[in-house]
């Protein structure tokens, strides 16, 4: 989903419309869908480009926002749960920002498809959305602005601890030094040992 300000928006719409693997289905605000969540990234990351070649982020007014799974057109139209929650995120962006949902990256990071830099915004509570959803921010090379106001949308977790929730928190190293081992060609067998509840 794209929304822009002062006309952003609309100039973008033949750019879009060549995106391969795009079919731009709404024009109010612009809604389009893709054959993968790498074609959709791509598209956005060159979207904000062209529109900020002469103007910061934050000037443009465009506000980007893409969720993952599958759609079907239903008469006319897709009117499925990526692209309705896709637009709530979307209503909560700033100008300038383009924000993305966890399913989004965890398919990116299935299939080891990283073109951009994703930051872990949090946890939201989106208007008129029955889920919470975890956002990250969309950040690539060239990006003139990566600071932005709050989420127009309710934080849905209070506490002093870094935002990483998940099983192995604190193992962020073992976990890359595991993963190279793994990836080794010459090592064939690789065993973890450790008191039960350490983390294995």
């Amino acid at each position: 989903n794209v929304e822009g300000g002062a006309g952003s928006g609309e100039s973008l719409l033949p750019s879009l419309g060549r995106t391969p693997g795009g079919h731009v289905v709404s024009e109010e605000p612009i809604v389009a869908v893709f054959s993968g969540a790498t074609e959709a990234v791509n598209c956005a990351i060159a979207l904000a480009r062209e529109a900020t070649a002469n103007l910061p982020e934050r000037e443009t007014g465009l506000r980007m926002a893409l969720d993952t799974g599958d759609v079907e057109l239903e008469q006319d139209s897709y009117r499925n749960r990526p692209t309705a929650c896709a637009l709530q995120i979307l209503r909560a962006a700033q100008p300038g920002q383009i924000v993305c949902s966890q399913r989004t990256v965890l398919v990116l990071n299935k299939h080891h498809e990283r073109t951009a830099r994703f930051a872990d915004l949090g946890v939201f509570r989106l208007k008129d959305w029955p889920n919470l959803e975890r956002l990250y921010q969309i950040e690539y090379a060239g990006m003139q602005v990566r600071q932005f106001p709050p989420l127009k949308a309710e934080f849905s977790c209070s506490s002093n601890l870094p935002l990483q929730f998940t099983r192995f928190y604190g193992r962020r190293d073992e976990i890359d030094e595991l993963r190279s081992l793994l990836e080794d060609p010459e090592v064939r067998l690789v065993t973890l040992t450790g008191l039960a509840g350490s983390g294995k």
